[in-house]
């Protein structure tokens, strides 16, 4: 096998194993958790709870030579699945500072393959034999372990209905095999480098104080992106510091009631419930202080969550050839991202599974499926894609999803979410074919194309408002990336186009005749996807930039309050429906992304919506300004769960930098329940724990 990289790490002694099925026992709340404890003997033939496809998987954008080649246009690359064998799922999943060859794009010689070293995700080729980490310890060479960028994408299956616990367990062991690092609380230094272009010059950021600066890089965690389960250990904790094996402890961890392990952490989800939605979720590091640089580096993946909505749009397709599945994930990828001192001085341009302009092949007339999974973590990444207008007919697209999140037939027929192109606009015969993407964002697509064979290109604009420097430096990024592109579509019998691609669609062979599904074809929604029906508890919440204009001192908050790890700034009661006036007194659409449960937007500046609701986790808040505030409103239930999770910007240099509340739910006594697996309620007699307590109030109404 080759060789994809090596490390030494800092300790010498043996790393304890650990069996998948063993008690878990190293964490505790508030405490330092140093390794595991003894466990007892695992049994002598354990059975795997998980298979891998294809069997012999490829590394995946992983550096195997000395030098990465050259640049070349290639047909869509898939990370491999990880499906589960039998009830549950078991695996294992290490992190590692590797050498990767990525596409990077040059203004004046166009897209290069760059040598990067980068957090990476790694997993076992055959799990019948559990890789032992100590054979990891000083290298990634490991005929077991296959290290890909982006991660596997995990393959899970909700309940089959109301009341039956048949859903998947998911049960991974996290390894941090990154360098350890003196002390990772200390805040690195953050600045504004001067570009390549001569403009801007190297400025030092303030304020900068921990908790709420750029920390702890080779920490780690890990978020299920879209999961309905409890937020408690060890399940969607964001609470958790993993530090790289070798570590000295951290006289505390960085979340009050979190916990800072050093090496190796269990997760344990309870079965997937019946109000699981089915979907296209996803997964990355989120440990406050390195979660902006680790998503940019790749720390990131997909969950596919199958339930009854798969089914019966498979079977419309049945009869007309099937319906191809592609994941595509959209990364910026870089080694350090830009405001971090000696960072990259510009956003790198965005790649689909760590490739620049892939190729996709369809059939004429064929119909796919398309994942798109916004796996980014900056401005830039607020992203307008489709299908430009051109001379000849180009694949239509209908959405079928959003944020993992089946749509109802209503808006199906709707499809609310695409619009004209902005030079398409009012023109008679206008198409609407284009949509956004912004970063923690899903969207699920029924992708037709055209009957007659060529080659088509889907595009991206970068729609944020960023720093003027930014802006123009950008600019001339882009309009080289069109130019370069234009000229290679020449030479291929692809359209011109106006903006830059994102992908390419090449349409070739035998014709296929598929047709969309009609409204009344279109899956129902399932009734825990009903509209949340009032009364609803007002609350607002407010996302604030202050020293706005001044890129140097400016800051970010919540209702006035930056993260507090100590304290939760807004409590919810079980199963109290709540309806939430987002607002934005800055010029940045930030993404507002909260935990546990999906909310349904209502309105989204102007624009009010019309029941049926769409179900999202994910929505930018409108521009405003400080005397002019944009604003979103949206309604979200906390169901089922109870404990503690987070709402944030899902720009995660913001987050990382303060833009992030914690928020708990409650029964209605007041405390949290403990987590149950089958079904029971956590609110009830002899299962309650105490409440995490409340900050001081901010600035915000409802709280």
């Amino acid at each position: 096998m080759p060789h994809p990289g090596n490390w030494k790490l800092a300790h010498q002694s043996r790393i304890p194993t650990r069996p998948l099925a063993a008690a878990l026992s190293i964490w505790a709340l508030g405490l330092i958790a140093c390794g595991p404890k003894a466990e007892p003997p695992p049994d002598p033939d354990p059975q795997p709870t998980a298979k891998v496809s294809p069997p012999d998987p490829e590394m995946l954008n992983i550096a195997t030579a000395e030098e990465c080649g050259t640049y070349q246009q290639e047909v869509l690359k898939e990370p491999a699945k990880i499906q589960p064998v039998g009830a549950e799922l078991g695996t294992q999943l290490f992190v590692a500072m590797l050498e990767r060859c990525v596409p990077v794009f040059d203004s004046n010689t166009g897209w290069t393959m760059q040598k990067l070293s980068l957090r990476t995700y790694g997993y076992p080729r055959d799990h019948t034999s559990p890789v032992d980490p100590n054979e990891l310890r000083d290298s990634s060479d490991h005929a077991n372990v296959v290290w890909s960028a982006p991660g596997p994408t995990i393959v899970l299956n909700k309940a089959t209905d109301p009341g039956i616990n048949n859903g998947t367990r998911f049960k991974m062991n996290l390894y941090n095999f990154l360098a350890p690092q003196a002390d990772p609380h200390a805040c690195n230094p953050i600045g504004r480098a001067a570009n390549s272009f001569g403009r801007g010059a190297q400025a030092m950021f303030t304020p900068n104080t921990e908790p709420n600066c750029f920390h702890g890089d080779n920490s780690t965690n890990f978020h299920f992106h879209g999961f309905h389960v409890s937020p408690q250990p060890h399940q969607d904790w964001v609470g958790l510091e993993l530090l790289p094996f070798g570590s000295t402890p951290p006289e505390h961890a960085v979340h009050v009631r979190g916990a800072a392990v050093i090496g190796e952490y269990p997760f344990d989800v309870d079965p997937l419930r019946y109000t699981q939605a089915e979907g296209t979720h996803w997964y990355h590091a989120h440990k406050h202080g390195s979660t902006a640089l680790q998503v940019l580096n790749g720390l990131v993946g997909t969950f596919q969550i199958l339930g009854e909505f798969d089914k019966e749009l498979d079977g419309l397709f049945a009869s007309q050839g099937g319906l191809p599945d592609k994941v595509l994930v959209v990364q910026q990828v870089q080694e350090r991202p830009p405001g971090y001192q000696n960072g990259s001085p510009r956003p790198s341009m965005p790649l689909i599974n760590g490739m620049a302009n892939p190729i996709i092949e369809m059939k004429p007339g064929e119909i796919q499926r398309w994942r798109f999974i916004g796996a980014t973590m900056q401005a830039s990444a607020q992203l307008e894609i489709g299908f430009p207008p051109s001379s000849g007919a180009a694949p239509e697209i209908r959405q079928i999803a959003m944020d993992g999140v089946q749509f109802a037939p209503q808006n199906y027929a709707r499809q609310l979410m695409l619009r004209a192109s902005d030079n398409q606009a009012g023109a008679d015969n206008a198409v609407a074919n284009v949509m956004n993407l912004d970063p923690g964002n899903r969207i699920d697509l029924l992708v037709q194309a055209p009957t007659e064979a060529g080659r088509h290109t889907m595009t991206f604009k970068m729609v944020a408002n960023l720093h003027e420097t930014a802006a123009e430096d950008l600019t001339d990024q882009l309009e080289a990336l069109v130019r370069f592109s234009n000229t290679n579509a020449l030479a291929t019998g692809a359209a011109e186009a106006t903006d830059p691609p994102l992908l390419t669609v090449v349409v070739e062979g035998e014709p296929v005749n598929s047709t969309f599904p009609t409204e009344d074809q279109f899956p129902k929604l399932p009734n825990f996807l009903d509209d949340l029906t009032p009364p609803f508890k007002p609350r607002t919440v407010a996302y604030q930039m202050k020293n706005q204009g001044q890129l140097e001192l400016v800051e970010f908050d919540i209702c006035g309050q930056k993260f507090d790890p100590a304290c939760v700034n807004e409590t919810l009661t079980l199963e109290v429906p709540e309806e939430w006036t987002l607002t934005n007194n800055s010029n940045i659409a930030h993404p507002f992304h909260i935990h546990t449960n999906p909310f349904q937007l209502v309105s989204d500046g102007p624009t009010e919506f019309q029941p049926p609701y769409i179900w999202r986790d994910t929505v930018a808040i409108p521009t405003g300004t400080p005397t002019d505030l944009g604003h979103a409103v949206i309604r979200y239930e906390a169901t089922e769960f109870t404990g503690e999770f987070v709402n944030h910007c899902h720009i995660l240099g913001h987050e990382d930098r303060g833009m992030m509340h914690n928020v708990q739910t409650v029964c209605p006594n007041g405390k949290w329940g403990k987590p149950t697996s089958d079904l029971s309620p956590e609110c009830r007699e002899g299962n309650y724990q105490p409440a995490a307590p409340k900050c001081e109030p901010g600035t915000c109404e409802g709280g």
